[in-house]
């Protein structure tokens, strides 16, 4: 038993630690204080003027498929972005189901629960594929 809270509290712990380094929104400049580009930036961090680094960053950040407005992009965009983040939970899951496995001692009923965990988070993988490689095949086929 105190394996298993030790095991959860160490999944919460790695959780947390990932969300709030790289969920958590960062205040970035996209230029740098006094540009020429951008008169309102001063050379002072944080500029006087607040709307000088939020359109410096917008201009860094804009690109060419912004630019044109295509769906097919857009939505390739975000297929990729739901693509990478079912990987990752996947391959977690995978991680939990083998930790679950080892520690399941024999007993036939954890052993059964670690073997659907692991099938569950390869059928997501497969699933989640699946679905990019539609998704690239209709766009494709419209371009």
């Amino acid at each position: 038993m105190k394996l298993k809270s030790l095991i959860k509290k160490s999944l919460l712990i790695l959780a947390l630690a990932f969300s709030f380094s790289t969920l958590t929104p960062v205040a970035v400049y996209g230029c740098a204080p006094g540009d020429a580009d951008y008169p309102g930036c001063t050379t002072t961090l944080p500029p006087a003027d607040p709307t000088c680094g939020f359109q410096c960053g917008m201009d860094a950040a804009h690109t060419p498929e912004m630019a044109s407005g295509d769906m097919s992009s857009i939505v390739n965009n975000i297929v990729n972005v739901l693509l990478f983040v079912i990987g990752a939970v996947s391959v977690i899951m995978i991680i939990v189901g083998g930790i679950k496995y080892s520690t399941a001692a024999g007993d036939a009923g954890k052993i059964a629960t670690a073997k659907n965990t692991v099938m569950y988070a390869v059928v997501g993988l497969v699933v989640a594929i699946l679905a990019f490689a539609i998704v690239n095949f209709v766009f494709n086929s419209i371009r």
